[in-house]
């Protein structure tokens, strides 16, 4: 028996992986978007690029907490935390009515999967026997795996039939599965470790690093399209 996953730790991994592998997919389901939104809210290819890369960027700056937000905080917490992100930046983005609110929407959806990511490994090695690790693991690699494959076959059926807004209204049915899932499974037994300390200034110059760098790159590009284009040729 020490070697068999339990139903209960069963169900309390799913549900983790359900919105981490819904985050992922939503991010790669709006870059076929692109064309559209750009006559919706009227602006650049360059400007709407930024529904992904705010997402990636908060993804991955929220990433690098989880090791803090493990120690300070239990898995129910954080599980609910990161399905309150998701709901609420799911209905941000779809009920956008220009590319600010949009972006901020997509941000809380990037900090829900930057949560649930790390989280759903981590509940593997906690909850899964020895013996077993490899294979859970191998579960949780595929999820985050497929999940950027799904993404553009579901946006683009959406988008063509219902809209870009169904691309969000759709995704929050994830939420309340996962709650009804996790609910009576995933608990709060774990100790944690209230004293743990955060390091700021190194999560700031992170942080502030990460978006000074995509800003010039992206300045670089804009730069480079406009002497293409002054050329005659097409950028």
């Amino acid at each position: 028996m020490e070697n068999k996953v339990s139903t209960k730790n069963a169900m309390a991994i799913i549900p983790v992986a359900l919105v981490s592998f819904s985050g992922i997919m939503a991010e790669t389901a709006m870059n076929v978007t692109f064309p559209v939104l750009t006559r919706y809210f009227s602006t650049s290819l360059n400007s709407i690029q930024w529904v992904t890369t705010a997402y990636l960027l908060s993804v991955t700056i929220m990433i690098t907490t989880s090791a803090y937000l493990n120690k300070r905080y239990n898995t129910r917490y954080l599980w609910l935390a990161s399905l309150i992100f998701f709901a609420t930046g799911t209905l941000v983005g779809g009920l956008a009515s220009n590319l600010p609110v949009l972006l901020i929407g997509r941000v809380l959806e990037g900090l829900a999967a930057g949560i649930s990511m790390p989280l759903m490994f981590n509940l593997i090695v906690q909850l899964v026997p020895r013996s077993k690790i490899g294979v859970w693991m191998g579960i949780g690699s595929m999820v985050v795996s497929l999940a950027p494959s799904f993404g553009p076959t579901y946006g683009g059926a959406l988008i063509d039939t219902l809209g870009w807004r169904s691309i969000f209204f759709i995704l929050l049915i994830v939420p309340i599965i996962s709650l009804l899932l996790g609910w009576r499974t995933i608990d709060n037994s774990e100790e944690t470790q209230a004293n743990v300390s955060f390091d700021v200034l190194a999560f700031g110059l992170l942080s502030v690093s990460l978006i000074t760098a995509l800003i010039l790159i992206k300045s670089i590009r804009k730069w480079d399209c406009q002497y293409i284009t002054s050329r005659g040729h097409h950028c």
